[in-house]
């Protein structure tokens, strides 16, 4: 998993409907790429990666307690586990440390007002689906705004 973005040097606070655009197009462009689409707000939800179970030495014998007795072909078969668990938990752990990221990017980014919404136990696009809710503004208050100018 690669970065494939540049992150953005401005730095917008969300605080007011105004913010909302700029706010949200800085946050996209500060937030990985393959995370991206699992977060959206505007796009349906996409699953993360769950973390992967360890294998465990009882579910190649359920006799044995140590990887010593096995046999030589459950040692093998354990060994294979073993080696797509710990790649699968390269993936989920780089997804942990991109979204880690972007919920820092986030707290760092909203005023105090706005941070209310970022309940810890909520999820990073649950988070988004809040912040926009509260603070996106309504096509006739951007209409307003564009007449006024």
């Amino acid at each position: 998993m690669a970065d494939s973005k540049t992150p953005s040097t401005t730095t917008v606070i969300l605080s007011k409907p105004e913010d909302w655009e700029s706010w949200f197009w800085n946050l996209r462009a500060n937030v990985n790429a393959e995370i991206w689409p699992c977060i959206n707000p505007d796009q349906p939800e996409r699953a993360l990666l769950d973390p992967p179970e360890r294998p465990q030495i009882a579910e190649f014998n359920p006799q044995a307690l140590t990887y010593a007795q096995l046999t030589q072909a459950q040692q093998k078969a354990y060994d294979n586990a073993r080696r797509y668990f710990d790649q699968d938990m390269k993936y989920y752990s780089q997804q942990q440390i991109f979204l880690k990221e972007a919920r820092s990017h986030i707290t760092s980014t909203v005023s105090p007002t706005k941070s209310i919404l970022l309940d810890p136990d909520l999820s990073v696009r649950e988070w988004l689906v809040r912040l926009k809710k509260n603070t996106e503004p309504t096509r006739g208050y951007m209409v307003k705004k564009t007449v006024a100018l």
